[in-house]
């Protein structure tokens, strides 16, 4: 699933866009967190979503980051990045697990999928994290268009 979304990637952010995509990919699988723990039969589909967002989100990600870093100490930016979201995602996963004996697995579920809706929509009202006028570098310049310029 990885894979195939993945290789993707690059079709929906010329479809949607940078900052359409950062935002549209994430809610999607929030939503589907939600809907899961509404409908105990969208598990199934829930986990596709997750992991094919993901997919989806990495590589477009990654372009930003590229895109607004100067080449010199671009793989540790990268790196540092990486080791942040891992690090971030701690305290949901300790919170995952605090909900889960609360609550059912599904319901926690849920819950975390609503918790990021609120929070999504509270960043994106403070401060979008893509730039407004950000445009990504014409990918489909050559070098032998580039000499021709």
């Amino acid at each position: 699933m990885s894979a195939v979304t993945s290789d993707y990637a690059s079709d929906v952010e010329e479809l949607l866009g940078v900052r359409k995509a950062m935002l549209l990919i994430p809610v999607a699988i929030a939503a589907s967190y939600v809907l899961a723990g509404l409908v105990p039969l969208l598990v199934f589909p829930m986990f596709f979503v997750m992991k094919g967002g993901n997919s989806l989100v990495g590589p477009i990600t990654n372009r930003y980051i590229n895109d607004q870093v100067e080449s010199v100490g671009r793989a540790t930016l990268l790196s540092s990045v990486a080791m942040l979201r891992n690090v971030a995602g701690v305290p949901f996963r300790v919170g995952s697990g605090i909900l889960a004996t609360w609550y059912t697995s599904m319901t926690a579920v849920a819950i975390l999928g609503a918790i990021f809706l609120v929070l999504a929509f509270v960043l994106w009202s403070v401060a979008s994290p893509v730039s407004a006028d950000y445009e990504p570098p014409d990918s489909g310049n050559t070098t032998a268009d580039a000499a021709e310029d």
